[in-house]
């Protein structure tokens, strides 16, 4: 059973189509990369799964079972989402952060408990991060940030996370540190993974840590093309979504940063 499934989604914006008749399948432990140019519909397909958007036409399914009968709190304890950018407002430390993915798990009225701050104390050390849990998360790196929200998503406990261009601001080194991170992620926990970016080398580097990956192609609200990125991410394939001319690289070198194949 397909720990998502995405059936015939539709969704606009006033008069403009941004997801038409869409399906999507995936598998527990599988990671998705979402890839197109800007305004295709990545960000809508993650605000549509997560109900921050309502899809006006077709169903998603989590773990079989139709996303309109859960509460936002039981949805929260399947799906955890990771955005693009974070609010710098309030100082809350890094622990504080964590702590915020158990919520859902958490009464109103109630504090976390004992068993809360375990889990989010091991979701910190899981992202390299033990070190950082009293300093304010307005005081770290762009790189280091997004380990926190991913860390956070962690002690969601959720099967599925939804990352958003999870690295967009990031520079190389801080870029590569989050696609590890991510990788070990997956091959510890075996959450599913569905990220939106515009980079296909992350598609590469996921395939070439052999993980179970695969590249979402999308085109004017649709997947156009699907599968292993060795197969889908083709010149042509990536000419025809992104109107650029590329060359695929192949190369083996174990101090790599990029990854082209």
């Amino acid at each position: 059973m397909n720990v998502l499934s995405i059936k015939e989604l539709h969704f606009k914006y006033e008069d403009r189509v941004v997801l038409e008749r869409l399906d999507l399948n995936v598998s527990q432990g599988e990671v998705v990369v979402l890839l197109g140019p800007n305004g295709c519909g990545k960000t809508t397909l993650l605000d549509c799964i997560i109900g921050y958007r309502k899809h006006e036409q077709g169903s998603i399914h989590i773990a079989g079972v139709e996303d309109k009968v859960f509460s936002i709190s039981d949805k929260a304890k399947r799906v955890a989402y990771v955005p693009q950018s974070t609010s710098n407002i309030f100082p809350y430390t890094v622990m504080e952060i964590v702590l915020m993915g158990r919520n859902p798990h958490i009464g109103k009225l109630s504090a976390p408990r004992r068993k809360d701050s375990q889990i989010a104390q091991e979701a910190l050390r899981s992202m390299g991060l033990t070190q950082f849990a009293d300093r304010a998360f307005t005081k770290l790196s762009g790189g280091e940030k997004q380990l926190v929200m991913i860390a956070r998503s962690l002690a969601q406990n959720a099967d599925i996370i939804l990352l958003d261009e999870p690295t967009s601001s990031l520079d190389v080194k801080n870029e590569m540190m989050v696609l590890r991170r991510i990788k070990d992620m997956v091959r510890k926990t075996g959450k599913t993974v569905v990220l939106a970016t515009h980079q296909p080398n992350h598609a590469y580097y996921f395939e070439n840590e052999n993980l179970a990956v695969n590249a979402a192609l999308f085109v004017q609200g649709r997947i156009k093309h699907y599968g292993a990125p060795s197969k889908v991410l083709t010149k042509q394939n990536i000419a025809e979504v992104y109107n650029v001319d590329c060359e695929i690289l192949q190369y083996s070198d174990e101090s790599k940063a990029f990854v082209a194949r």
